[in-house]
């Protein structure tokens, strides 16, 4: 039978599974840490009894909110850094825009054909048009106003 996150959560926590949820560290019930990192980047944690492991970030998301989401993004982007304050539920558009292959988008860009500047969002899978501007400022500022209004 395969389990949830959150079954294995609360398995766990009968068992005595504890966290410190400001460092994001998980312990037996002994009070040795129990966390190894695995090759994905993401901190496991073996519970006794459970075939499968359970991700650092899941047990502590369940101690601090009472429940595990489909989804939980590391705020930081560090998958190491499993703080309660560092996690959040997100949805994967939300998980998209906050991930390292969109760090580097400016969301603004220089229009050859009408020499301004011009600025586009993408919400909800659809770009959204923002504006052309007479410097490259005012785009990325319009960019950057979009941006806090949607994507947070």
């Amino acid at each position: 039978m395969n389990m949830t996150a959150e079954e294995k959560s609360k398995v766990a926590f009968l068992k005595g599974y504890k966290c410190d949820l400001v460092k994001g560290i998980v312990y037996g019930p002994y009070g040795k840490e129990v966390s190894k990192l695995k090759e994905n980047g993401y901190i496991n944690i073996f519970i006794n009894g459970i075939n499968k492991n359970l991700m650092a970030h899941q047990y502590i998301f369940y101690i601090g909110h009472g429940y595990v989401p489909k989804l939980i993004d590391h705020f930081d982007r560090d998958k190491t850094n499993n703080s309660l304050s560092n996690l959040r539920e997100y949805d994967k558009s939300k998980n998209a825009i906050n991930s390292t292959r969109n760090i580097n988008s400016k969301g603004y860009s220089f229009d050859k054909s009408r020499n301004k500047w011009q600025s586009r969002i993408a919400f909800n899978g659809k770009a959204k048009y923002l504006g052309r501007f007479d410097t490259e400022e005012e785009a990325r500022q319009a960019y950057l106003n979009a941006k806090e209004l949607y994507h947070i």
